[in-house]
């Protein structure tokens, strides 16, 4: 099972069991994992975007550059 899965399964028995520490405490270390998890593909598009960019002609960035600022 995912830690995304996970975190959504125990949130809902959180909602059954409000007062379960185990649930909680293992809800927040699945919280900082997803989060963890999701910076970590958010830096690798990063990288992929400007190693694309790095290859691009000077008309391609100028394209982009004015959609960029229309937006």
């Amino acid at each position: 099972m995912t830690p995304a899965a996970e975190l959504h399964r125990l949130e809902q028995l959180l909602m059954v069991f409000p007062m379960a520490i185990r649930i909680r405490r293992r809800v927040q270390e699945l919280r900082l994992v997803v989060a963890r998890e999701q910076e970590s593909r958010l830096r690798a598009l990063r990288g992929r975007i400007r190693r694309g960019l790095s290859g691009a002609s000077i008309d391609t960035l100028a394209r982009l550059a004015r959609e960029l600022e229309a937006s």
